[in-house]
């Protein structure tokens, strides 16, 4: 493939891979506590940004090495998807019980969070996109072009779902606030249910433990 085509898959691959489950259910734990649209797609940026840096790290040293990486270490890096899935979903559940008592949490400011969530699915994943870039890519240096443009594209299209995704919050929250009460623990336990899910297939249908 030439370069020009290359790159652009690269971009429009990164777009689309933002909507994957697991990344949709760890997001909208985190834009459930956002009240406005720019915010909510400032943190899906941030999400891409750490997603990025990972892919473009360990993603670029399997395409510029030849790295092998082996399936039980790919395996066990997605549980760690599955593992944070979880984690997420519970502290959505738990900060609605406390402010449903009184105590409110202050939303979130820095971006962090939404930094290494992104990380970890970064780690988890940039064995597969790199994979994916040698079946493909003859060069080195177009691999590593076509692992930036995919962190790009996965950038634009985090904040672009993310912002989609805060339209029920932000409007619930502007009209009907106790229905936003009702928004945020269903984003928890979706993310907790998908987390169990995908640990269930990762140790038991793909052998990880079993």
């Amino acid at each position: 493939m030439s370069v020009l085509p290359v790159l652009s898959l690269g971009f429009i691959l990164g777009m689309t891979h933002a909507t994957d489950a697991d990344h949709v259910a760890a997001m909208s734990t985190v834009v459930a506590e956002r009240k406005r649209l720019r915010s909510a797609a400032w943190a899906g940026a941030l999400w891409g940004l750490g997603h990025t840096m990972m892919v473009v790290l360990v993603g670029g040293a399997i395409v510029l090495f030849r790295l092998a990486v082996p399936e039980k270490l790919a395996l066990s890096l997605e549980l760690g998807v599955a593992m944070m899935l979880v984690a997420l979903g519970l502290r959505a559940l738990l900060r609605i019980r406390h402010e449903t008592h009184g105590h409110p949490h202050p939303a979130p400011r820095d971006g962090l969070r939404a930094v290494a969530i992104g990380l970890v699915h970064g780690l988890a994943g940039s064995a597969g996109v790199a994979l994916a870039v040698l079946s493909q890519v003859e060069g080195a240096a177009l691999g590593v072009a076509y692992l930036g443009l995919f962190g790009v594209g996965t950038m634009v299209g985090m904040a672009l779902v993310t912002a989609l995704l805060s339209l029920p919050f932000v409007m619930a929250s502007a009209r009907f606030g106790r229905f936003t009460r009702r928004l945020v623990p269903l984003a928890g336990c979706a993310s907790v249910l998908l987390g169990v899910l995908l640990a269930y297939r990762i140790c038991v249908t793909e052998g990880l433990l079993f």
